[in-house]
């Protein structure tokens, strides 16, 4: 696995920004992720990995911090979050396969047509609901409870109901 070195705030800029986009993101990752480049995969709303790939957070190596949260925010364990973070170890897609990082873990010849597969079924949905199905998934992600977000994605669901496309 190869790192690269990005200042600090160019990656923090890049995060932010890759956040705030208002429509889904889906990486394709057809090789080995570290560091990162595996923060900005995890900034992703969908993530399609290559089996025999590795994923590391090496920054323990380098006495920095990796970021945690993005990888609460996808629902991995919190034992795999931590011993990513806190040993810089080495996990195989397959490792993590059903960790919540990877929405689908194919050879590597199959990853750019499934991510493309994914992208065109969104292509055909209602962009008006996909952006406020992004901004309300953001927007839960500062909430502390389910309800919040529920509440938040009704009222928002509720505003979509009164446009053409829904009619």
């Amino acid at each position: 696995v190869q790192t690269c070195a990005l200042p600090i705030s160019l990656l923090a800029e890049a995060t932010g920004r890759i956040h705030d986009i208002d429509r889904p993101v889906i990486a394709a990752i057809s090789g080995n992720v570290a560091g990162a480049g595996l923060t900005l995969a995890a900034l992703s709303d969908i993530r399609v990995g290559a089996e025999g790939s590795v994923v590391v957070m090496p920054e323990i190596d380098r006495g920095l911090l990796g970021n945690a949260g993005l990888f609460r925010r996808l629902g991995m364990p919190e034992g795999v979050i931590r011993e990513m973070l806190y040993t810089g170890r080495r996990f195989t897609t397959e490792e993590l396969r059903y960790s919540g990082l990877f929405n689908y873990v194919l050879p590597r010849e199959q990853v750019l047509p499934k991510a493309l597969e994914v992208a065109r079924v969104m292509a055909g949905k209602s962009l008006a609901a996909l952006k406020a199905y992004k901004s309300t998934m953001n927007a839960g992600e500062a909430l502390l409870r389910w309800q919040d977000t529920s509440k938040l994605t009704w009222e928002v669901s509720g505003q979509l109901t009164e446009s053409a496309e829904a009619k």
